[in-house]
């Protein structure tokens, strides 16, 4: 199967089944340590540490954000994440579909929301789904290849 059928596959999958995340992390250490690495990553920057955040990245990692060119790189990643940390409040993410691709490889399909300004004071919820590649480096330590978010069809983009 092509890498392209496995995210397709991946895809049509998060969205027939949310609660397969919470399965694999129960069945899969891969799965569950994968998780807990998302969720430090969302807790970075919510706590606005955007190098912390950027450490979760491989150094060639590339970035596809929702209104913004291709980035790749330590410091593109980290001028986007410094911008969505100051405009977004109680990032939160939640793994759909964890799966190994190879020994050092791992893709991760999920959805993510955030509170950002709305008007007049108020606070727009955002909802968007991702899918990210993780690697193992040669150090065994587990770091997003590739992140791409997208919004969900009934959310405007952030």
């Amino acid at each position: 199967m092509t890498m392209w059928r496995m995210v397709l596959a991946g895809a049509a999958l998060l969205i027939a089944t949310p609660a397969i995340a919470q399965e694999d992390a129960a069945r899969s250490p891969l799965a569950g340590m994968l998780a807990a690495r998302e969720t430090a990553l969302a807790q970075a920057l919510n706590s606005g540490h955007v190098a912390d955040a950027v450490d979760f990245y491989e150094d060639d990692a590339l970035l596809l954000a929702p209104g913004e060119p291709p980035m790749q790189g330590e410091k593109a990643i980290a001028n986007v994440l410094a911008g969505f940390a100051a405009g977004m409040r109680n990032l939160s993410v939640t793994p759909a579909l964890i799966r190994p691709l190879g020994d050092d490889y791992a893709l991760v399909l999920g959805i993510q929301s955030f509170e950002q300004p709305g008007e007049n004071g108020t606070s727009d919820v955002i909802r968007m789904k991702y899918q990210s590649i993780w690697h193992r480096g040669d150090d065994g330590v587990w770091r997003l290849a590739s992140d791409m978010m997208n919004a969900m069809p009934d959310q405007p983009a952030p």
